[in-house]
């Protein structure tokens, strides 16, 4: 790790009884201390703004306003403005090009020379300062290629309080804060995550149990040590399918709703979830025409077809086959329907789709979703004599549907058991603070 050059040499003060202290040796106990501070401060922490120094000024103003403030410089040294301030802007109508002149707004640190003393008299018609108000210089500065030795810009000794751009003696725009450096970092949020046991998160009727909407649990959240209440996201795990038993008769329902945070502090949270009533869900779902399926189809087409393709002179067998691949071909996956007809080969005659040509592309359809032909045309608004299909054509199915928390069974004190150890509900959450 480089060492750097400038650590002081310093001579730590000592007193004994009787000795005769002069200004000198006092001055020596500040001037140690100081100096201590300033290595500690460039040593140990970044230079720039620690906390206020807030200044506004809006475009077409004359004059910005400056907050009180306390920033560091790149050498430790502490500028420290106590009182706001009103800064006129430097009256310049523009640059030498027409444009903007640009100035920072400065804070630099100011000698004992720099400073108005306060005096006082002494001894043996002796004076001196006593003591000189703490305070920054505060002005207007240039970048560092000022030829004005005292308005150049230095940078870490000067620290960038704000950024103005000035013509006819105004401000061209708002003040700008974009040059401004933290000698802070920036805060970071605290992020901490955690969830309730499954099996073990008790969960209770929400408002309550009189007149229900939905569940609650509380979720604690102590372990995280938030000092402030955290902004919370949550959710939950757990079955959301019921499947059981009830005087030997089986049901099947769904059990879910719109989860949300309340009653948020830096130790817990309630965790609510309103469940919504008198829906039901999965009455019907789709499936599509494969290519299996159409090939069922196809395949029946083409040996309803086959028997009428004799050979006939002089085109003989290569007819056949000609005609053959000519219907498979108008046959490759696209639409057909009931009625259509299809061109072979001009000595044949063309073959009409009928009805029984989709027997086995229905059966298919049906048996794989459980379900049966008759049932099958009527969802989907068709009849044998309107069918028509194409490979990824879909098809509406029906099936029972799925109740959605039917009111009887779910909002019940005997269901909150079955929430906590069948489906296993608990609380993930994660909270962020600052």
């Amino acid at each position: 790790m480089p060492v750097p050059d400038d650590i002081p040499i310093l001579d730590r003060p000592s007193f004994f009884d009787g000795q005769r202290l002069t200004a000198a040796d006092l001055d020596a106990v500040q001037a140690f201390h100081r100096e201590l501070r300033w290595l500690h401060n460039r040593s140990l922490h970044s230079w720039g703004i620690a906390f206020g120094y807030a200044v506004s000024g809006q475009k077409g103003d004359r004059v910005v306003r400056l907050a009180p403030g306390y920033a560091v410089d790149c050498n430790g040294r502490d500028l420290i403005q106590s009182q706001p301030l009103t800064l006129a802007i430097p009256a310049v109508a523009g640059a030498s090009d027409g444009g903007p002149v640009t100035y920072y707004l400065t804070a630099s640190y100011a000698d004992d020379s720099r400073l108005t003393p306060q005096t006082q008299s002494g001894m043996c018609g002796t004076a001196g300062a006593v003591r000189r108000s703490e305070q920054p210089i505060i002005r207007w500065q240039q970048d560092s290629s000022d030829i004005d030795a005292d308005s150049r810009y230095r940078r870490g000794e000067d620290v960038i309080l704000a950024t103005i751009q000035v013509q006819n003696c105004q401000l061209l725009k708002d003040v700008s804060i974009a040059e401004r450096r933290d000698a802070v970092p920036a805060q970071q949020p605290y992020i901490a995550a955690g969830q309730t046991e499954a099996g073990k998160t008790e969960w209770q009727l929400f408002p309550n149990k009189d007149s229900p909407i939905g569940v609650k649990a509380i979720v604690s959240t102590g372990s995280a040590g938030f000092r402030t209440p955290p902004r919370y996201q949550a959710h939950i795990v757990g079955d959301r399918l019921v499947s059981d038993t009830v005087n030997g008769q089986s049901r099947q329902f769904v059990v879910d709703g719109y989860a949300q945070v309340a009653g948020a502090s830096a130790n817990q949270f309630e965790m609510q979830v309103i469940l919504p009533l008198g829906a039901a869900t999965g009455e019907f779902f789709t499936t599509q025409i494969t290519a299996d399926d159409y090939k069922l189809l196809r395949d029946a087409i083409v040996a309803r077809a086959r028997p009428t393709f004799v050979p006939t002179e002089p085109w003989g067998a290569p007819g056949v086959t000609f005609a053959q691949q000519n219907l498979e071909a108008q046959l490759a996956g696209q639409r057909v329907a009931v009625g259509q007809v299809l061109s072979t080969f001009f000595i044949y005659p063309p073959v009409g789709i009928i009805s029984s040509d989709f027997d086995g592309l229905l059966n298919a359809i049906a048996t794989r979703t459980s379900t049966s032909v008759e049932t099958l045309l009527a969802v989907n608004g068709l009849s044998r004599d309107t069918m028509f299909a194409a490979v990824g054509d879909s098809l509406t199915v029906p099936r029972e549907a799925l109740l959605l928390n039917p009111p009887n069974i779910v909002l019940t004190e005997e269901f909150m058991e079955q929430l906590q150890t069948k489906l296993g509900w608990h609380v993930v959450w994660m909270g962020i603070e600052g």
